[in-house]
């Protein structure tokens, strides 16, 4: 399909361009640099910022107003991997050639070290192992014993209880000690015939 048969849609460089002023703005901006042609927002707010006649309250909104203007917001750090990786290989890159001209300016540390390992070397004995016959060690094996022929253990008794001599018995009571008596005598009973009348027969008519 060409070009020429498209209908609706959005084209290609077709409209305003994007954050562009329209007519009715771009001709208030001009009547007013005409009529005030030193004049701008900003010098406006600073001229009112820094007026000590205001109220502070007033000049203090001015300012926040015009902070923007000169000091814009501090834009957000992006944190680049493949950056982060850059910066420590030559970091690493670095160091590395701090180490080699260290080592070249110091050339009796290598000459030490050098000898240090080849006296590690010297004093390494290596010990061959030499060949020799199998040992074979050859157990006794233990007598083979009846079960007829192994004598058990007699049990051993269980204790005795010792057995302890029966109490001899009291002394007989003699024939003249007396019975015993209460120490206090039991009261004989009370005869209440004075208070019921000896004519009384409740089964006589």
């Amino acid at each position: 399909m060409s070009e020429a048969r498209k209908v609706g849609g959005r084209r290609e460089g077709a409209g305003r361009p994007k954050g562009s002023l329209n007519k009715r703005s771009i001709q208030a901006i001009e009547e007013v640099a005409e009529r005030w042609p030193d004049w701008t927002p900003l010098m406006h707010l600073a001229t009112v910022a820094n007026d000590k006649a205001l109220d502070e309250e007033i000049r203090l909104d001015a300012a926040k107003a015009a902070a923007p203007y000169v000091h814009p917001k501090p834009k957000g750090v992006e944190l680049d991997p493949d950056g982060i990786v850059a910066l420590e290989a030559r970091i690493t890159a670095a160091r590395l050639l701090a180490t080699a001209r260290t080592m070249d300016d110091n050339p009796g540390l290598a000459d030490r070290l050098a000898r240090a390992a080849l006296r590690i070397s010297d004093q390494v004995v290596v010990v061959e192992r030499a060949d020799r016959a199998p040992v074979v060690s050859y157990e006794e094996a233990a007598p083979v014993r009846s079960r007829s022929s192994e004598t058990e253990p007699e049990p051993t008794p269980a204790c005795q209880p010792a057995l302890r001599p029966a109490a001899a018995p009291g002394p007989k009571p003699a024939a003249d000690r007396p019975a015993y008596t209460p120490v206090t005598h039991w009261p004989e009973p009370k005869n209440h015939s004075s208070l019921m009348a000896d004519d009384y027969s409740p089964f006589k008519d």
